[in-house]
């Protein structure tokens, strides 16, 4: 008992001292939403003797992004990233300034060394399967792809048995699911993080890796334009330029329109109002024009009344001459040749969709690399 009371007594001394320095001018704001606080707890940890293995289910019982609030005293915190709203902006800029310190050849941390992470696929994979399997590898930890037809999310046992189970053997669990809930059901039975690889809602670390490679390509407060569907990747976009501030344009047909619950979510975020706009408003000035399948997984009954509904929003050679001949043209993959976009302009001197399709493997090293390396030392 009294060998709990040391590490308890000195976090809380640490936790104090942290607050006391906020409140004086001492230590800046931005301390407590940075690594700073994170080294104190890391650090006053290792000093007490607290275990590595302890140290990380400790930390991951708070189920937050290390840059998240640690000392907020939130009673129901995200999973490590559930949304890409999880993030604040200063999260998303330490993500992105990662990604590119390790793309550059800067000296990768290895906090998974000895760690084993689960990657859930309900839905088929390649990019997502293959970048995050080499992130993992490349951070000195095991990556172990499970598929639907061995779990049998929610069939064979429940999602919270499953996340329990998966918990007592795992040190993280990477999930591409179907719904959105079985993502939050999952977080919420386990202690270690829980990463969105994609759900029904949102795909936040496709537009982490979109930022860095607009950022990289394009510069930062760049003018997006998202014309196609208002599916999980368009509500990523939302939630982020709410979160950054970003120009984001919506050109969007009719009935086809993002749910009035992520716009609404967006502007509790400070995002202003978003409506649909006119095509040729949206291109005039854009740097950006970003394209996804008109029919995603799922909607294939849906096919031919969505070809017809989205055909005057291909992105082809013409309407490239409605925006600025430096806009730039992405793609977040798989691409239907001959629907959403046009071989021409793929494979065209303003496309980066290879290059955004490249910096998913950076982007998500990046996030896993500042999830977990506060948790060992």
């Amino acid at each position: 008992m009294r060998a709990a009371i040391v590490p308890v007594c000195l976090l809380v001394i640490a936790g104090g001292a942290v607050f006391l320095g906020q409140g004086v001018g001492l230590i800046p704001g931005s301390f407590m939403t940075g690594s700073g606080t994170w080294a104190v707890i890391g650090a006053v940890m290792v000093v007490a003797g607290i275990g590595t293995d302890t140290r990380v289910r400790l930390l991951g019982r708070w189920k937050i992004i290390p840059r998240l609030l640690p000392w907020s005293g939130c009673r129901s915190c995200p999973p490590a990233l559930s949304s890409i709203a999880d993030l604040s902006r200063d999260d998303i800029t330490a993500v992105l300034d990662e990604a590119i310190q390790l793309k550059a050849g800067g000296q990768a941390p290895r906090p998974l060394e000895g760690k084993s992470l689960g990657m859930i696929f309900q839905r088929p994979s390649n990019r997502t399967r293959v970048s995050f399997e080499v992130a993992i590898q490349q951070l000195g930890g095991h990556a172990i792809p499970i598929f639907s037809e061995e779990i049998q999310l929610g069939q064979r046992e429940s999602v919270g048995d499953i996340a329990r189970i998966l918990d007592s053997y795992l040190d993280g669990i990477i999930a591409r699911l179907y719904n959105q809930a079985d993502l939050d059901g999952m977080a919420e039975h386990a202690d270690a993080p829980v990463v969105s690889a994609m759900t029904d809602a949102e795909h936040p670390c496709q537009v982490l890796a979109d930022l860095l490679t607009i950022r990289e390509q394009v510069g930062e407060n760049a003018k997006v334009t998202y014309i196609g569907d208002g599916n999980n990747v368009c509500n990523s976009w939302i939630l982020a330029a709410a979160v950054l501030g970003l120009d984001l344009r919506l050109v969007i047909p009719e009935g086809y329109e993002p749910k009035p619950a992520v716009l609404k979510r967006a502007q509790a975020l400070g995002g202003r109002p978003l409506s649909m706009t006119p095509i040729n408003v949206a291109l005039a000035d854009t740097d950006v024009i970003y394209t996804d399948v008109w029919t995603s997984m799922g909607q294939e009954h849906e096919h031919e009344r969505r070809r017809r509904d989205f055909g005057e929003y291909q992105v082809n050679a013409e309407l490239l001459k409605l925006a600025p001949p430096q806009a730039r043209v992405m793609h977040c993959l798989p691409a239907h040749r001959g629907e959403e976009i046009t071989d021409e302009v793929i494979d065209g001197p303003q496309s980066i969709v290879f290059q955004q399709a490249a910096n998913r493997l950076h982007a998500q090293k990046a996030l896993l690399a500042l999830i977990y390396a506060p948790l060992v030392g």
